[in-house]
């Protein structure tokens, strides 16, 4: 063998052996438990949620993994349930290269909700990358979505994109995100749905049949919902986000202005659905659904509803004929875009040019009195 390359050889298998036993010290060594710790406080750092974790594990080749994570969050009002968020498994991975440069790299998967979720973040001073994948997350374990609606939704949901966070923050940030839910389905035929948008003086004043028994909604399929959100500009604009199935049309207009932290985001949205004659004629309560439903009942057989306020509030949710959002789209449901130059900016009406009589020249007054110029002011001699 060449003498130079069993140097070489021996060389690298001292490197690799040495690599080998610094990991088995690092992983047999490390303190996992004041790493939990740290989890837990990372993960509640205001001291509003209960958060335990189960362990805390190296994983190959360098990362951690996290098992057993459980959120609870305290209710609201007097009598509602905590709302609790269980993750099965984390793995957290660090690229080993991004040490040693500006840019730092960061892997994230995540097995929670019944679904698998990853994330990869690349970072550099201030200015963030964002980039997620996610598929199989079940509807129903989506916390805030039945509290949102009221109803019990059902369904796969997945989608992918990714975002970038300038240093300025959310409010200049830039991406794209594809969300699609497959086989949604909207209410299971037993919970009752308690509906009443009236105004808080009119509702002390006169009782509701429908806020105080509720109306029980059919299971409604939604079939294949979703669409595109494209952020310009710290602004997130739903496109064509629509749903298509034997029981009804739904579509979802409005925009997202995105401010720092994320709960302070405010949402100007549009909500509208149609439901199918068959099935009205099945279900014997839906005259009292839709009477429910009057104030957003439009001329064109649609049920509209208006969706305004922050995230952290939350937005709320009321019945609505009519929005000015609707502005912002044509009929095929793409957002309108401002027209500069072309055929468009031609005919464009122009104000009519006023036509004045032109200025007549003045002459000099002259000395003497009897000058021919008219604007010579006649005196008497005296």
């Amino acid at each position: 063998m060449n003498p130079i390359l069993s140097k070489v050889l021996k060389y690298l298998g001292y490197s690799a052996y040495a690599t080998i036993i610094c990991m088995m010290t690092i992983w047999l060594l490390f303190p996992y438990d004041r790493l939990k710790q740290m989890v837990i406080h990372a993960i509640d750092s205001d001291g509003r949620y209960a958060v335990t974790v189960e362990d805390v594990g190296p994983a190959f080749p360098f990362g951690l993994e996290i098992t057993g994570i459980k959120i609870v969050s305290p209710p609201e009002k007097k009598g509602d349930k905590p709302g609790k968020l269980f993750v099965e498994r984390a793995r957290v991975f660090v690229s080993p290269f991004s040490i040693f440069s500006d840019t730092k790299k960061v892997s994230v998967e995540i097995d929670a909700l019944g679904g698998h979720i990853e994330t990869d973040v690349e970072t550099k001073g201030k200015a963030k990358k964002i980039t997620v994948k996610f598929d199989g997350v079940s509807m129903a374990k989506l916390p805030g979505i039945a509290k949102a609606i009221s109803l019990p939704m059902t369904g796969s949901f997945s989608g992918s994109g990714s975002i970038k966070i300038p240093a300025e923050g959310l409010r200049r940030a830039d991406g794209k995100f594809t969300l699609a839910c497959k086989s949604c389905t909207l209410g299971d035929g037993k919970t009752k749905v308690k509906m009443d948008f009236r105004p808080k003086h009119l509702k002390k004043r006169r009782p509701n049949i429908l806020a105080e028994q509720g109306v029980t909604l059919p299971k409604i399929r939604l079939g294949r919902f979703g669409g595109d959100i494209e952020i310009k500009r710290g602004k997130a604009t739903f496109r064509q986000f629509e749903s298509l199935s034997p029981d009804g049309e739904a579509f979802l207009l409005g925009t997202i202005t995105l401010r720092d932290p994320f709960p302070f985001s405010n949402v100007d949205g549009y909500f509208k659905f149609k439901f199918d004659e068959e099935l009205k004629q099945r279900e014997p309560k839906w005259k009292a659904i839709e009477a429910g439903l009057a104030k957003g009942r439009r001329t064109d057989r649609y049920y509209g509803f208006s969706i305004r306020g922050r995230f952290k509030d939350p937005p709320r949710f009321m019945p609505a004929r009519y929005s000015s959002v609707e502005r912002l789209y044509d009929k095929g449901g793409k957002r309108r875009g401002r027209r500069r130059g072309g055929r468009a900016g031609k005919n464009r009406r122009r104000p009519r040019a006023i036509m004045r009589p032109p200025r007549q020249k003045r002459s000099p007054r002259s000395k003497g009195a009897t000058s021919k110029s008219p604007h010579t002011i006649m005196r008497p001699v005296r």
